[in-house]
Formats: structure tokens, C-alpha cells, sequence
């Protein structure tokens, strides 16, 4: 298992390039390429990460075996049911972690800006770190680029052919299917002409690896031992 800590997260330094799907995936195939690990992968993207790994499957498609899609974005997803902040508000984000007051935070939005940190998952010094790597990328410029990108790169996934020929298996959030109902259909519409696509409900929030990850592997392994 390979974690890809994209520019601007985690461990991972700020980058001066655009944050275009296309320049995301890149960075993820030179970072394989130099730890000399070669495909075809299993992807498992969350969220937004959801975008790079249709465009990932369609562009480079003998290097993909299936997506494990949790709580992904899609175009119509992130088009009709995606809130972000105004520039305004994104500026004033990006000035806070730049100045370091994001480590005035108090602990209850602390623990809602990480989640992790109410789980048993992690002990103490783990969840320490976590809150370090907090305080180091809140809201940095990568991640402005990466935000503001967001409506163009899923405009353009809306233009590419859909890799069809990748299985799929989908995990998504019940807390997003009751705020937004319509949000089932529009993922049950883009995935429908897949050869594999299967669904599961679970009764978490949109960290729903975070909350339920027995049950997602107890769903995900035997599928794919029957895909390989």
C-alpha cells in the first residue's frame, strides 16, 4: 500500500505549479517512478482525488487494475452540490494559516477540522503530529490553487470519455445523501454505463474511511481477489 501525500499535505513541500488534474497526476506517477514501484494500481482516492483517478483511468488505462471510491467527486457532484468559499473568504483562510493563528483554534474545531482525532485509531503522539502537519499546511497557496481549481478540473473530466472499462467499487457517506437526496442518482447516472460498478451506503460522515474502515475492507478484499 502506497500513500501519495499530494503538494501542500502532510509531509509533502508547496509547489509553484498549477493544480490542473493533469499536473496532479503527474506528480503522482514521478513520485512511483522514483520509488521504482510500476502498475497496473489499484486506486483508492477520496474525495476530490476522486477526479484525478477517472482522468488517471482514462488517460493512462493499462495502468489501472479498479478504483475503491470513497465519497469521491464527480463532475455533477461537485457542479450541484459542492459549497466552496468566496475568494474573500478562501484569502482570509489562507491569511490565517499564514500567520499562524490557526494554532488558536480550540480544541472542538480542532477535532472538526480533524477528525482523526476523536477516533482510537491513533495514540497520542500520532495525533500530535496530525495537529502539527495541521498548523504546517492550513490553507497554504498549494492548496488555494488546488481549491480554485476544483470547478474547472471537474468541468473538464465532464468533457473526457468515461473509463468504462474500470471496475468500480463506490463507498459513500449517508450524511451527504441526506443532506442532498439527489447526490444518489447523480453517482448511480455517471456510473451506470461502467462494465463493475457497485455501491454501498455507509451511515458515516464524508471521512467515512475514517469511521468504518473494517467494513469497507471486509467489502473491498474479496473483490479484489475475484478482479485479479
Amino acid at each position: 500500500v502506497i500513500v501519495l501525500e499530494r503538494a501542500g499535505y502532510g509531509f509533502s513541500g508547496r509547489t509553484r505549479t498549477n493544480r490542473t488534474i493533469s499536473d496532479v497526476v503527474e506528480d503522482y506517477k514521478k513520485a512511483l517512478a522514483a520509488l521504482n514501484i510500476e502498475g497496473p494500481y489499484w486506486l483508492v482516492p477520496h474525495s476530490m482525488a476522486g477526479l484525478e483517478s477517472l482522468y488517471w483511468a482514462q488517460t493512462y488505462q493499462q495502468e489501472i487494475k479498479g478504483i475503491i471510491a470513497l465519497d469521491i467527486s464527480i463532475p455533477e457532484v461537485v457542479r450541484r452540490f459542492t459549497l466552496l468559499p468566496g475568494k474573500m473568504a478562501q484569502n482570509l483562510q489562507w491569511l490565517i494559516g499564514f500567520l499562524g493563528l490557526s494554532r488558536f483554534m480550540k480544541q472542538p474545531q480542532l477535532e472538526d477540522a480533524l477528525p482523526l482525532l476523536k477516533t482510537p485509531l491513533y495514540n497520542d503522539e500520532e495525533k500530535q503530529m496530525m495537529i502539527h502537519l495541521f498548523y504546517k499546511n492550513f490553507f497554504n497557496r498549494t492548496v488555494l490553487k488546488e481549491v480554485r481549481a476544483l470547478d474547472s478540473n471537474a468541468a473538464f473530466i465532464h468533457t473526457m470519455d468515461q473509463p468504462h472499462h474500470v471496475p468500480v467499487k463506490l463507498f459513500i457517506s449517508q450524511d451527504n445523501i441526506d443532506e442532498f437526496p439527489e447526490m444518489n442518482d447523480e453517482y448511480d447516472a455517471y456510473f451506470k454505463p461502467f462494465h463493475t460498478y457497485d455501491k454501498h451506503l455507509l451511515a458515516t460522515h464524508h471521512y467515512l474511511h475514517h469511521e468504518e474502515a473494517a467494513l469497507i475492507m471486509k467489502h473491498l478484499m474479496p473483490w479484489i481477489k475475484k478482479k485479479n
